[in-house]
């Protein structure tokens, strides 16, 4: 799964992306934001620097890939 495949399903994905980052403003992923913007609010909710927010973004993402690819294989 790659930032495209969320915003093209930002209401399923949002609520998989607050369970993560449970500190994120709900209001705020109300509006489809930016990867940016997301890693932004991710970095000043849980007091991470960008970078260590884009890593966490790029891990969630990940873990998220890795269950599509074994519901996939469940069938």
């Amino acid at each position: 799964m790659n930032w495209q495949d969320i915003a093209a399903n930002w209401q399923d994905a949002q609520q998989r992306l607050q369970d993560r980052f449970p500190f994120l403003d709900a209001e705020t992923l109300r509006r489809q934001p930016s990867r940016e913007e997301v890693i932004a609010h991710i970095a000043a909710r849980h007091d991470l620097t960008p970078f260590e927010a884009a890593q966490e973004l790029d891990d969630w993402l990940f873990s998220e890939r890795l269950s599509q690819a074994v519901d996939r294989l469940a069938g």
